[in-house]
């Protein structure tokens, strides 16, 4: 996903992959900023999930919001922005 990042090397590896396509009856993909526009979405959905459940004060959602982010540290947060705000949040605690 890192590699993604970079438009050149996904327009090589992604642009007419399967993967991308916008529905199966037309032969449309996704194009390079409408994936941005995608993960940015995805990041913040998830960035508001784990502010949620870092913030509940309940230990099991603690525990395992932890243990998720350890799981996806190699992909998310992917920009410099939301990786200070994670780490904002993991302060609190």
């Amino acid at each position: 996903m890192h590699n993604w990042l970079d438009e050149s090397v996904w327009n090589s590896e992604c642009a007419n992959s399967p993967c991308f396509m916008k529905t199966n009856q037309t032969n449309e993909y996704f194009t390079y900023s409408e994936y941005k526009v995608i993960i940015s979405k995805v990041c913040t959905k998830i960035y508001a999930i784990i502010s949620k459940c870092l913030s509940s004060g309940e230990y099991m959602q603690i525990k395992n919001t932890l243990i998720l982010l350890k799981r996806i540290s190699l992909f998310y947060p992917q920009s410099k922005d939301a990786a200070d705000k994670v780490d904002k949040l993991l302060e609190t605690l």
